[in-house]
Order: C-alpha cells, then structure tokens, then sequence
C-alpha cells in the first residue's frame, strides 16, 4: 500500500477547501508561526543575557549537570 507523506496529505486538502476554510487554516498556521517566533525569540533573549562565569546547568544521562 502506497502512503503519501503528510505534506502531499495537506497539499491534496488544501485543493479541496472552500475560501472560508482556506482563511481558517491560514489563521491557525500564522497562530502557530507566532508562537514560534515568539518562543525562538525569547530564547535568542535568554541566551543574550548569559556573560562568561555565568552558572548555567543542564540535564545528562538524567543527571543534574553544572
């Protein structure tokens, strides 16, 4: 059995929508485009504001890192 990835899925109905639905996936995609830009941007702030010394940690192997 052939399976088309999710891409081709949405490109064949998007074909099929009618103008008000096109609006209505355009909204929610530009939704989630900002909450995207905003998180990246948030981040790019954080990672901005570290300075050398700073102490900063991380997570290994379920493992509190320093």
């Amino acid at each position: 059995m052939f399976f088309r990835s999710k891409i081709e899925k949405i490109k064949i109905l998007i074909d099929e929508l009618s103008k008000d639905e096109l609006h209505s996936v355009h909204d929610k995609i530009a939704q989630r485009m900002l909450l995207f830009l905003l998180r990246h941007e948030e981040q790019a702030q954080i990672l901005k504001s570290w300075q050398i010394g700073d102490r900063v940690f991380f997570y290994y192997k379920n493992k509190r890192v320093f």
